[in-house]
């Protein structure tokens, strides 16, 4: 197993991903990580100010939703990964020397991956979209059902209709921003390399093993191949995305992420412990009586303490309890009443799923 950092790609990368920042609050964005990140919220405000007379260049290209995974950029990224191309102009010549029915259905294959949980083999992928850019009708209903924000889903139609004009527009526009780019990539360019070499460093040292200790266990190793390419970002610094559903599989490894992947072990093992905290509670025969009783609007202390034949002070000890831990929520209606929260049970257990199916496959990974 080999992993690259390939410099060139993470330059472009950011380059396509910059205009992004134009529809990010960075306070919001700081507050959503629970993270302060001074110089990159300064970041946002700078490119929010000095780039503001050219946004217009780019609303084709970008939802609102900063998060969104289709964006214009992000689907040519994904349809045709950065990693082979030495310069802009070679990647964006490559592009443009593409007959349209093969750009449509790369394009086609970027959007369905996304729309997909499971990644599925290259070939099924090509067979689906050649069945969407045959039927035009079922293209709009495709992109009808994106989950993302209607006026996007308009503007990504008019893209599908003619993606060789849209991708010459977005090239020139982002000619327009190059020069600015460049001079801020200058002050982050060795930050990145240095960041680029260690990780792959780190992989190839310690494989499977460097993977799961740099990313806290986090991301599956079976969503490794035999081949996997590190962009490093400092426009997202604080995410990572990848894409596997081509040969070689690349990751976009925020300049930051040692702290976003600090900061989310630490809410697992916050979340772990919550749950440990939940199954606890529940495993109490007594208690669970008593959360039956409730889920069935009875919420008298007294007559749950008759029902179960215990004293009124140990009910009132369970309900506590279960209020603490939040599977209980004081209701609004007068007089005293209990509503169990099932949002957060069902997230929970969701979540306990999801760890033993990540434990599962590390450990399959292993065995094979």
């Amino acid at each position: 197993m080999e992993f690259r950092f390939i410099k060139e790609a993470s330059y472009l990368y950011d380059l396509m991903q910059l205009p992004r920042l134009f529809h990010m609050d960075e306070n919001e964005e700081a507050e959503k990580l629970d993270l302060q990140m001074p110089d990159y919220k300064q970041l946002i405000r700078n490119v929010k100010r000095d780039l503001f007379e050219l946004s217009h260049l780019f609303d084709p290209y970008y939802s609102n939703e900063v998060n969104s995974g289709y964006h214009f950029a992000h689907l040519v990224i994904e349809a045709y990964p950065l990693t082979n191309y030495a310069s802009f102009e070679a990647y964006f010549n490559h592009l443009l020397n593409q007959t349209h029915e093969a750009l449509l259905s790369h394009l086609i294959i970027s959007i369905i991956a996304n729309d997909n949980d499971h990644h599925k083999p290259m070939d099924e992928y090509i067979r689906e979209a050649k069945s969407y850019a045959d039927h035009q009708d079922k293209l709009i209903e495709l992109v009808k059902a994106l989950p993302t924000e209607e006026a996007y889903r308009w503007k990504l139609l008019l893209i599908l209709n003619d993606p060789r004009a849209h991708i010459k527009a977005f090239m020139e526009a982002l000619l327009e921003i190059k020069p600015y780019f460049d001079e801020v990539y200058q002050t982050y360019e060795s930050l990145i390399v240095r960041t680029g070499q260690n990780i792959v460093k780190t992989f190839n040292e310690g494989q499977e093993d460097g993977f799961i200790d740099l990313t806290q266990g986090v991301i599956p190793i079976s969503y490794l191949s035999e081949v996997n390419d590190i962009y490093v970002s400092f426009v997202m610094p604080y995410q990572m995305s990848m894409q596997i559903f081509h040969e070689t599989n690349y990751f976009v490894w925020g300049l930051h992420m040692d702290e976003g992947f600090k900061k989310l072990k630490e809410d697992r093992e916050d979340q772990v412990n919550k749950r440990t905290q939940m199954f606890k509670l529940l495993g109490d025969k007594t208690r669970f009586e008593v959360l039956k009783l409730i889920a069935s609007k009875e919420y008298s202390t007294k007559k749950i303490a008759q029902a179960l034949d215990v004293s009124s002070a140990t009910i009132s000890y369970h309900i506590n309890a279960f209020v603490t831990a939040d599977i209980l929520k004081i209701g609004e209606l007068k007089g005293k009443n209990y509503l169990i929260n099932y949002e957060m049970l069902d997230a929970m257990w969701e979540s306990f799923k999801e760890d033993l199916q990540t434990q599962a496959l590390i450990q399959n990974k292993q065995e094979g």
